[in-house]
């Protein structure tokens, strides 16, 4: 975890908070921590995230939910039609991988409860 992450954890829920005296504390910049903290910039990794996922999270919902319709009328959709039905939503078509990276990550979440 980044010193900039653990900061932000041990000051969740504090009201008079320090920034200057947890920024030194963890070895972080104390402007980015009050920034972070305030909700007024992200990480660059959420930002980055944000700009290369082909979907929003309600078109992922939407995907998803298409999915376990054909699922439950037991035909379950294949990587071209999962990738016909994401273009369809989003209309842009996905690169080469973004269908076995969307189905892995799916999986993922069935497997662990999240769906």
């Amino acid at each position: 975890m980044k010193p900039i992450d653990k900061a932000l954890a041990s000051i969740c829920g504090q009201k008079d908070i320090n920034y200057t005296a947890v920024a030194d504390e963890f070895g972080c910049n104390r402007s980015t921590l009050s920034r972070r903290h305030r909700g007024v910039t992200t990480s660059r990794e959420n930002i980055t995230a944000i700009h290369h996922s082909l979907l929003s999270k309600a078109q992922q919902n939407e995907l998803v939910n298409y999915i376990n319709r054909l699922s439950n009328k037991e035909v379950p959709p294949t990587i071209p039609v999962i990738r016909l039905l994401a273009m369809d939503i989003c209309k842009t078509r996905p690169r080469k991988c973004w269908t076995w990276r969307f189905v892995k990550a799916y999986l993922d979440r069935l497997n662990h409860g999240f769906l």
